[in-house]
């Protein structure tokens, strides 16, 4: 089992002393506009939050006023009522005046609100200056408003936030809001801006707080679950550390009780590539008696993200991931757990937490706007990375003659190969008188064109003229898994449609020279017609073994016939067997440790290479999940999601061992099940 995830986190825990420089609680520096009001009845003040709202008829010079549907204008905010649309011009900006080197938090608020009677909830694009920032789709609220959020330090005295048009429908925007912050906190690597993704305080019921609780104006929103234990104090907590969240938000906290002393909290990312910060604030709001103390660790992703501490008694304590922290989550599941210590007698507390992905919107060093004294230039739309279309002249080149074969493929040969003289690819060649072959290829390359992910393998290019067909792929020096695996879940959750794998196999899992596995053959894959659909009934497709004998029987595919595959992949690591073996009791590996494990002999399943180096109920929550997938009803398999987050708390409980063996036979027969809850999402979108 490997013992750690690529990558370090590291941790600073912030206290300030209790005397402190607290920005004092006025509008000082904050630009609060109402987009679309008209000059007349600017300014005005909000009666809920005291700030003062103006027109933005002067920062922007294009667009045109609108009000939202009478029906909607009772449930809106004053600030949501008016709004600015853009139905000329595919890119209309506006123009802030800031303080050059100050770090804002920006926020722009959409409500669309039936303006122009057409019940057409728009999309389009959010830049700041030539970059952009982010994509609104308000098709996915109801009724059709959010906002968007980041934290950036313009290096120039003026700030272009711009909305472009990307379809047919017409950009609008209904409040735009920048609000200055310290400069020592939420500090992200050069050039990177921190986009908001969740900002929560941890309550069983409340509103959002924001100014003047908040002397930033963040907007923090309550959240529970109904498994969290809820405690809440009348007295005051010192906030002042510099991030100085609401009192009334560090005021509360929750706690979570289990026989393991462990508090899972679970999201997702929309996409596993991104990077991300956290921070966690802590404080302990109750009263403990002589005997009682509450010690916990802190772990993301199965690594340790602080040593074992124990909250401030009604003093704030801040964790917060390094600025140049490469911090990323497998497949995009995310998890969060809060450990008791042994030393501990009170459970886990957390107060309130924030979740950031990181932006890169590189910045000039000049104003040339001002220097030039002319609007910036439209950027150059962004270039699509085409892939090369190689002759076979070229291929026969690259692989000289074809010299050195690699191994063979689900339609032919695949040989080693150099790009340039010095890239290595691994070259697929179609067998030319395989008709599925023709097949499989063209469907390789119509899903690898159009999909992308650091666990699936790259293509580099192609060769197609007459009876030649080639594939060009990235090569891994580390051959195959036979001789985790995120990339999976992408296909079903980062694609729209969905596609299925349908030959999941230690074969087409792949190594590179960093042990960084990545999914490759995807000739047998199939899309869903539809995003939505649950299945897709097609020709019985796969290999021996790992096939889905649910799928097999009613050809009925589903996102859950990887899954079954999948399952087999875990058994063959934690084994080290054949997936089929005449000579076993039952032949079938999953067949095999459903026996084995039915027996309670666990010892036998287990790679004896390990040499017991391992822990007991990482390896037992191993091979459970591994059956849970190989289940022959795939109503009762996880979904890839559960399954990731599953191995990331096997590879927790591997990495907080102090041991090296474990009495394994202590356990007896185990029932083989599994049980998968809501995942716990605290994104407030």
């Amino acid at each position: 089992m490997e013992r750690h995830l690529h990558g370090v986190l590291y941790v600073f825990i912030i206290t300030f002393s209790l005397i402190h420089f607290v920005q004092a609680q006025d509008q000082k520096g904050f630009i609060t506009l109402d987009c679309g009001l008209l000059p007349d009845g600017s300014p005005y003040t909000d009666p809920s939050t005291g700030l003062t709202f103006t027109s933005d008829t002067s920062f922007v010079e294009s667009g045109k006023n609108g009000r939202v549907d009478k029906d909607f204008e009772r449930n809106f905010e004053k600030a949501f009522v008016t709004l600015r649309y853009f139905p000329e011009g595919q890119r209309n900006c506006y123009n802030v005046k800031v303080t050059q080197g100050t770090k804002y938090l920006i926020r722009a608020s959409f409500f669309y609100g039936n303006y122009d009677g057409l019940q057409t909830l728009p999309n389009f694009d959010l830049f700041l200056g030539p970059n952009k920032w982010t994509t609104v789709n308000l098709n996915a609220t109801v009724p059709g408003g959010q906002y968007r959020e980041i934290i950036h330090m313009s290096k120039l005295s003026s700030l272009q936030i711009c909305l472009v048009k990307t379809g047919t429908t017409t950009p609008m925007i209904s409040t735009l809001e920048l609000r200055p912050l310290r400069s020592d906190i939420y500090i992200s690597d050069t050039g990177s801006s921190l986009q908001f993704l969740s900002r929560t305080y941890l309550k069983g019921s409340g509103s959002i707080l924001r100014y003047p609780d908040d002397v930033y104006d963040r907007r923090w929103f309550p959240l529970v679950k109904k498994d969290w234990n809820l405690i809440t104090t009348t007295l005051n907590v010192n906030t002042s550390n510099g991030f100085d969240p609401p009192q009334g938000a560090m005021a509360s906290a929750a706690t979570y009780v289990n026989d393991n002393g462990t508090w899972d909290i679970p999201w997702n990312m929309e996409d596993s590539t991104t990077r991300f910060h956290i921070y966690l604030h802590f404080a302990e709001i109750q009263t403990l008696l002589a005997n009682e103390t509450r010690e916990f660790s802190v772990f993301l992703n199965g690594n340790e993200f602080s040593k074992p501490f124990s909250p401030k008694m009604l003093g704030i304590v801040t964790m917060i991931t390094q600025p140049e922290s490469t911090l990323r989550c497998e497949s995009g599941a995310c998890l969060l757990q809060l450990v008791k210590t042994t030393n501990s007698t009170l459970p886990p507390l957390l107060n309130a937490m924030e979740i950031f992905t990181v932006v890169e919107l590189p910045q000039p060093e000049t104003n040339q706007d001002e220097e030039k004294g002319r609007r910036t230039p439209r950027p150059e739309p962004p270039k699509i990375t085409k892939k090369k279309r190689f002759s076979y002249a070229e291929v026969t080149e690259m692989t000289n003659n074809f010299e050195r074969i690699l191994g063979r493929g689900g339609f032919g040969m695949v040989y080693h190969g150099y790009v340039n003289g010095t890239e290595q690819v691994a070259v697929k060649v179609v067998s030319q008188g395989s008709d599925q072959g023709h097949k499989q290829f063209k469907a390789e390359v119509d899903l690898l064109l159009r999909v992308h992910h650091k666990n699936l393998v790259g293509l580099v290019g192609y060769c197609e003229k007459g009876k030649d067909l080639v594939l060009v792929y990235e090569y891994m020096s580390n051959g195959d898994l036979k001789e985790l695996l995120s990339g999976l879940e992408y296909l079903y959750k980062g694609c729209r449609p969905p596609i299925v794998h349908r030959d999941v196999k230690t074969a087409n899992i792949l190594l590179d020279e960093h042990f960084q596995a990545k999914i490759a053959d995807f000739g047998l894959s199939k899309s869903f017609p539809n995003d939505g659909e649950s299945h897709v009934s097609t020709v019985v497709a796969g290999t021996l073994g790992y096939l889905d004998p649910e799928y097999y029987q009613t050809n009925w595919l589903t996102e859950k016939s990887d899954v079954y595959s999948f399952g087999v992949v875990l058994l063959e690591i934690i084994t080290n067997l054949p997936v089929i073996d005449q000579r076993r009791e039952t032949p079938y590996i999953a067949e095999w440790v459903g026996l084995m494990v039915t027996k309670g002999d666990i010892k036998s399943i287990i790679d004896p290479r390990l040499k017991d180096d391992y822990h007991s109920d990482s390896v037992w929550k191993f091979v459970e999940l591994a059956m849970a997938c190989v289940n022959a009803s795939s109503a009762s398999r996880p979904t890839m999601s559960q399954v990731v987050i599953e191995l990331i708390e096997c590879l927790t409980l591997e990495n907080s061992r102090g041991g090296t063996s474990c009495d394994m036979e202590s356990r007896g027969s185990r029932e083989v099940t599994m049980t998968f809850g809501t995942e716990v999402n605290p994104t407030a979108r």
